[in-house]
């Protein structure tokens, strides 16, 4: 499969360049963006917003 990605051969894929990236690393940079961040900073779509 990545070899017809790297070769734009897999079928239903338009062209040009995807990345690839392991669920627990995705994970893992979240948890540390939200732990560096200031908390007036984090922002969720799920809550609106209070005024």
């Amino acid at each position: 499969m990545f070899l017809m990605v790297a070769q734009d051969e897999l079928p239903g894929v338009p062209p040009g360049g995807l990345s690839f990236a392991h669920v627990r690393e995705v994970v893992n940079a979240h948890i540390e963006a939200v732990a560096r961040a200031a908390p007036a900073r984090i922002m969720s779509w799920a809550e609106p917003r209070r005024r």
